[in-house]
């Protein structure tokens, strides 16, 4: 009796922390998880769980752990190879990430999220041929998928192929306009490709200030400043630069701060930005 009313309770339990994990408790989650391990050591499902809630509340040692053992159980499981690239890519351990990553769509060939992640980590690696692959796949697996349309765009802005970048940015963001992340970088394209045909400081300012409250954070002053200066408004661009700094400065962090620091001295000089992203900061 004790037993199968520990089982419903941890499928109830799963269930709970896999739909819906923001309001989980994973501490209590991954408590219940290992209690049913014990029962069911080789409940893979019950492994799987318990490293996601590992995860979730920051033992990134156990997470590896446990999904390393998922392995042991099941060597060809996708999930548990995405998981560990998804801990791997957050210490910046990137080509295991890669590789894990891989792993997860040769095992999986219609693993989304392990494409997307995979599609961004060979972009930043150079191999932009191989990440529109990836992209375009996801394109075909699921056509609504937002983030493969966005991450192709980003391919496209690392090749300097910005009229094409930005067309596929226009796109997007007609197409997913709950997505705000193509209004961000389309704003910026037309803020400060260093393509003057790309250019139009008046559109940037007018799409920026369709953007919701909610979404107005250091990225969006930083961008509104770049329009601003573009637009020949200089006054405005360097009261919202010197804002998103001291967001960026109370957040802690210094290297932005220097960075956008810079875009500021432009602008007090009455020139615009004609860098849409820094080194290593494209989405």
């Amino acid at each position: 009796g004790d037993h199968r009313d520990l089982h419903l309770s941890l499928r109830r339990q799963r269930q709970m922390c896999i739909r819906d994990r923001n309001r989980s408790d994973p501490e209590a989650a991954a408590s219940f998880f290992r209690r049913g391990l014990v029962l069911e050591p080789k409940n893979l499902s019950l492994r799987l769980a318990l490293g996601r809630a590992e995860a979730l509340v920051g033992d990134v040692a156990s997470s590896q752990a446990t999904f390393n053992a998922a392995l042991q159980l099941a060597p060809e499981n996708a999930e548990a190879h995405y998981n560990l690239g998804v801990l791997m890519e957050g210490m910046g351990q990137l080509q295991q990430a890669l590789a894990r990553y891989t792993s997860a769509v040769r095992y999986d060939s219609n693993y989304i999220d392990a494409r997307l992640r995979l599609g961004r980590l060979l972009r930043m690696a150079g191999r932009q041929d191989d990440a529109i692959a990836h992209f375009e796949r996801v394109k075909k697996i699921d056509p609504n998928e937002n983030e493969a349309y966005f991450g192709h765009a980003m391919v496209l802005v690392s090749l300097e192929r910005y009229v094409e970048a930005l067309r596929y940015l226009e796109q997007g963001s007609l197409d997913f306009p709950e997505a705000w992340t193509f209004t961000l970088a389309l704003s910026r394209l037309l803020s400060a490709a260093p393509q003057g045909e790309v250019r139009d400081g008046k559109r940037a300012v007018e799409i920026m200030e369709t953007l919701p409250d909610d979404v107005r954070f250091i990225d969006f002053g930083e961008t509104m400043a770049m329009a601003l200066a573009e637009s020949g408004n200089f006054e405005d661009a360097i009261v919202l630069q010197q804002q998103a700094i001291a967001l960026a400065s109370q957040a802690g962090v210094i290297e932005l701060v220097e960075a956008m620091s810079e875009n500021l001295k432009l602008y007090e000089a009455n020139l615009p930005s004609r860098i849409p992203w820094r080194a290593g900061e494209l989405p």
